[in-house]
């Protein structure tokens, strides 16, 4: 994979990594963690039934990486009634591939649970509104790899691709609405042209500035500023 695709690579990102690189990820991170937690990190080397692999999560860097990818790993499985997450950081030729929450967006889920079933229904409003959605979190963990990321009280998770305000706020009104009837939180960031993210609801608070994380870092932007960002 060339310099220009790892540059690239956004927040939230599925990275898809070579056997070579997930076994090098899994000897660091079995080196740093208690020994109670070990064969968590045994998910990384584990072919999945369908034929897929655990991914990694892109994130941004806390510290200097160079030329690694900063990104994390997350279980399935719930230690003490949290996720597990843990960060890492991979080579670049170490990367096979990517999916962008835009993609997993498309790739059929179940409706097992709760949140899998408001998942369908948000689906539904986007695509009659015709929104460009991308969909992150354990939610996306699961339609990617099958496993049971999400459960009844998992949260949703979207990024939204930039559009007009009000199409935004439409959006924002009626998921908050589903997301009151079927008690269950949805998160909604909005990813601007200039590549930064906010938060949807911040977009209609009466504020000067607003939250913006991007890929090396956090800022305050004016609002004029990300509303001239929106389409």
């Amino acid at each position: 994979m060339d310099k220009a695709k790892i540059e690239s690579i956004k927040r939230h990102d599925l990275l898809i990594i070579s056997r070579a690189g997930r076994n090098q990820i899994r000897q660091t991170l079995a080196e740093r963690l208690p020994a109670t937690e070990v064969y968590l990190a045994d998910i990384l080397v584990t072919e999945l039934d369908n034929h897929r692999t655990v991914p990694l999560i892109a994130r941004r860097a806390d510290e200097y990486a160079g030329d690694k990818i900063p990104c994390g790993l997350v279980h399935p499985e719930l230690v003490a009634g949290r996720r597990w997450r843990q960060a890492c950081f991979v080579e670049a030729e170490q990367l096979e591939g990517l999916l962008t929450p835009y993609q997993i967006w498309q790739l059929p889920i179940g409706i097992r649970n709760k949140a899998l079933q408001t998942l369908a229904e948000l689906k539904s409003i986007a695509g009659n509104m015709q929104l460009t959605v991308g969909l992150l979190g354990s939610l996306a963990l699961e339609a990617y790899t099958g496993l049971s990321y999400s459960n009844e009280r998992s949260d949703i998770d979207l990024i939204i691709k930039a559009a007009a305000a009000e199409q935004i706020q439409e959006f924002l009104v009626r998921a908050t609405e589903l997301a009151a009837r079927q008690q269950i939180k949805i998160d909604l960031e909005i990813e601007l042209t200039n590549g930064y993210g906010v938060k949807a609801p911040e977009l209609f608070m009466d504020t000067k500035t607003i939250l913006a994380k991007g890929k090396y870092d956090v800022v305050l932007l004016k609002r004029a500023d990300v509303l001239s960002c929106l389409i």
